[in-house]
């Protein structure tokens, strides 16, 4: 489609807006439920993203990806400085960060594994 890799940006869109979002609205009810659904809504974009042979579905899922995802990054950053115990953050945190830190790669390695096994999306 010659989109290029600068196309991947707008899922930076996508999280900019839910950001505004958020600071105007912030989640205050029904927490749990919000974060995942937001997870789901994250996990269905990124099965739409990866099956569309549409640039306009592929662009929409993007938003979507990072709308869903800075959801549930905001929902999550909060409670751990919320309900994480005082002498527990530093450690938790920690913890935090080095799964978050190493959910990239080991994303990006099951993806090649996955488009090794079964390929890439068949074009019509």
């Amino acid at each position: 489609m010659g989109a290029g890799a600068a196309a991947l940006g707008v899922r930076a869109v996508g999280a900019l807006l839910m950001s505004a979002w958020l600071m105007r609205r912030p989640v205050k009810q029904r927490v749990g439920r919000v974060m995942f659904a937001a997870v789901a809504m994250f996990g269905v974009a990124t099965i739409v993203f990866g099956l569309s042979t549409s640039f306009g579905l592929s662009l929409a899922a993007l938003v979507l990806l990072g709308a869903s995802d800075i959801i549930s990054v905001v929902i999550r950053s909060t409670l751990i400085q919320l309900e994480t115990p005082d002498d527990m953050r530093g450690r938790v945190n920690s913890v935090n960060s080095l799964f978050i830190g190493a959910s990239n790669q080991l994303g990006e390695f099951e993806s090649g594994v996955t488009a090794a096994w079964f390929g890439t999306v068949l074009k019509p």
